[in-house]
């Protein structure tokens, strides 16, 4: 089982066989966490048969994010999701970094792996991004999460006549970071807080 609390209300329709049961239906998960993560809602259309589940048009509410996800978990665990996030608040996700960071951003990806170690690609764009108090604008980039590593490459951002591209990763076990940034006509002042 997985790390889940909550309540959940589900319409159910059953057909097929007692070895082979087919299920449709619609779900509302409320007022829960999937792996200490608060989730406000999870909303959506599911099919099963043969073991595989397929989601269509499934929305996550959280406090930091909505997001839409089409896809399937196979009956060997393995997941398949296309994903849309819109509205992430940064100031609410759990980043783990020594310093705030504010602003609002957009992913879309597709997950896959299996539950227990879910790999994550997309690509990200966000207006304004303030990390360490010094703000970035027209942030876009590709973010790969796989094996506990959260990877980032080919970000590019503006900070007001200055640009900066940055490419490095994150690793969520040892809490390792590294990375490698170009910046132009960037306030020194102002790189260095950001990298604190």
């Amino acid at each position: 089982g997985q790390p889940i609390t909550g309540n959940i209300d589900n319409n159910l329709h059953l057909t097929g066989t007692l070895d082979n049961i087919k299920a449709s239906g619609h779900i509302l998960f409320h007022e829960g966490s999937y792996y200490g993560i608060l989730l406000t809602a999870a909303e959506g259309d599911y099919t099963y048969d043969a073991g595989n589940t397929l989601l269509n048009n499934f929305v996550i509410k959280s406090p930091f994010a909505d997001v839409k996800i089409s896809g399937s978990v196979r009956n060997n665990n393995a997941l398949d999701f296309d994903i849309d996030a819109d509205n992430v608040n940064f100031s609410k996700m759990p980043l783990h970094l020594p310093y705030p960071v504010e602003g609002n951003g957009s992913f879309k990806g597709h997950v896959g792996g299996t539950f227990d170690n879910p790999a994550f690609n997309s690509t990200f764009n966000a207006g304004q991004i303030t990390f360490n108090g010094k703000k970035i604008t027209n942030v876009t980039g590709q973010c790969d999460y796989k094996n506990d590593i959260l990877s980032i490459t080919n970000m590019q951002c503006q900070q007001d006549a200055g640009k900066i591209a940055l490419s490095g990763y994150m690793n969520f076990i040892t809490e390792q970071v590294q990375g490698n940034v170009q910046a132009d006509n960037i306030s020194v002042q102002s790189l260095l807080a950001m990298a604190n």
